[in-house]
């Protein structure tokens, strides 16, 4: 193992993974994860909630949360462990953006500047709020055109066209 000596408090090197040590992370902790699942099933008292039994109280939100996450299918559970950037502020479904908030599920994206999500003028945050609530009409099945994205009602929202059933190169298919 190599030792890093840092000289200066102010300009620390962080080690860097290659690509090869980066899968090898990711797929150590897809398996994890999918070990887990049952175990966690079982802590959550599944069996319980399917019953039927009667509640007197509403449920917390560590419930609900939990609930929501049951329900949601594998590819779902592994999409919402990525945070993504892209290019630009193309939110139309032929964008590269829109298959991976609609298709894939992540759970996140990041906007910066840098991208070209926005860009730093004046009006700054409406064109991230513009952007957010395109990206928020993404991940909920419909397209919010850019001139409704500030103020947004029903009648403005377009379903996104429906997808083919596509496998990923691994032969799974996404649900």
């Amino acid at each position: 193992m190599r030792k890093i000596r840092f000289h200066n408090t102010t300009q620390r090197r962080v080690p860097r993974l290659s690509a090869r040590a980066l899968w090898r992370v990711l797929l150590a902790g897809l398996l994890l994860l999918t070990q887990s699942m049952p175990l966690l099933q079982a802590q959550t008292g599944e069996e319980d909630v399917e019953s039927g039994a009667q509640r007197d109280r509403p449920p917390t939100v560590l419930e609900a949360a939990r609930a929501i996450v049951r329900q949601m299918s594998v590819a779902d559970r592994v999409g919402q462990l990525f945070i993504v950037t892209f290019q630009g502020d193309d939110t139309t479904p032929e964008s590269p953006i829109a298959e991976l908030v609609s298709y894939y599920r992540v759970g996140g994206v990041l906007l910066l500047a840098s991208n070209e999500n926005f860009r730093n003028e004046g009006d700054t945050p409406a064109q991230v709020a513009s952007l957010v609530n395109r990206l928020q009409a993404l991940a909920y099945g419909y397209v919010l055109p850019e001139a409704n994205s500030l103020n947004p009602s029903r009648d403005v929202l377009v379903p996104l066209p429906p997808r083919l059933n596509r496998e990923v190169e691994t032969g799974v298919p996404i649900t």
